[in-house]
């Protein structure tokens, strides 16, 4: 039961991750068009990474060649570890998530508002020094020595508002830093703000949002 929630909460938090502010709900049938869509997809990915008709043709071949042997496998003890699996990956990313809340939190707390708040940070839609992004990560050029922060092209980035909230966010970066050192599979991590920027982990350049249209992705 366990491995089960787990694979709903993972499948839920990648769905709602590719929704923007701006999208608005679709409806129940083109929730359905998205599924069939994505399970069309999926199947044809394992389709093409596993090769099933290899993996078959190299069993058949073992068969006629006698290199086979049996063994017994429990499959609850196997379900069993597989849950314990999906609940110990779970557990690293909600401690990680809970370090970034205790953070924002209690820098929430301490904040005092500026008229002409001085803040520096690598501002996403505007890395002029590309030099900084030195390391590679999923393909992308990225640095993992700071965060950037990326301001939607629509709002003032000089904004009292927007650099105040910013500011509240001064410092995370040690933490971004720390979820990494102690859990290397995580990947991305991110601060969003109701004032409309971001911050992610590792910095990288900002990239074109996709809306979510006709039940497309």
């Amino acid at each position: 039961m366990a491995s089960y929630w787990a694979v709903i909460y993972l499948l839920i938090f990648s769905i709602v991750g590719t929704f923007t502010l701006d999208t608005s709900v679709p409806s129940l049938e083109e929730v359905k068009e998205m599924a069939s869509r994505i399970q069309l997809d999926l199947v044809n990915h394992l389709n093409n990474k596993m090769m099933p008709s290899k993996l078959q043709d190299i069993y058949e071949q073992a068969v006629v060649e006698g290199d086979l042997t049996e063994s017994y496998v429990d499959g609850n003890k196997l379900v069993d570890k597989v849950a314990t699996n999906w609940v110990e990956l779970l557990e690293k990313k909600k401690r990680a998530v809970k370090n970034i809340v205790e953070f924002l939190e209690n820098s929430s707390l301490n904040a005092t508002y500026e008229e002409f708040p001085d803040v520096d940070f690598l501002n996403a839609n505007n890395i002029t020094n590309e030099s900084i992004l030195d390391d590679k990560f999923g393909g992308k050029d990225v640095t993992f020595d700071m965060s950037a922060v990326q301001i939607p092209t629509d709002i003032y980035n000089e904004d009292p508002i927007i650099l105040n909230a910013i500011k509240v966010t001064d410092g995370i970066d040690e933490i971004f830093i720390n979820n990494r050192e102690k859990d290397t599979d995580l990947l991305w991590q991110y601060v969003g703000s109701s004032t409309g920027f971001y911050r992610s982990y590792p910095g990288k350049k900002m990239e074109t949002q996709q809306k979510v249209t006709n039940g497309s992705i």
